[in-house]
């Protein structure tokens, strides 16, 4: 699987594959108004906000 873009920035913040959230485990898909991507430890969500804004954030350590 692979992370592009802010989702898979986020993911490399956090350690990429070495860090707490481990490997991907989907592809993005979407849900209402985000865009989500699950990882063994927890899951990545996206938003477009206005004006050209973004917020990328993870549902926390779920492995713990």
């Amino acid at each position: 699987m692979a992370c592009l873009g802010d989702i898979g920035d986020y993911w490399c913040s956090q350690g990429c594959e070495a860090g707490w959230m481990r490997y991907p485990t989907s592809y993005e898909y979407v849900v209402g108004n985000e865009t989500r991507q699950n990882f063994q430890c927890s899951v990545v969500h996206w938003q477009a906000l206005p004006g050209n804004a973004t917020k990328t954030w993870s549902d926390g350590d779920k492995c713990v």
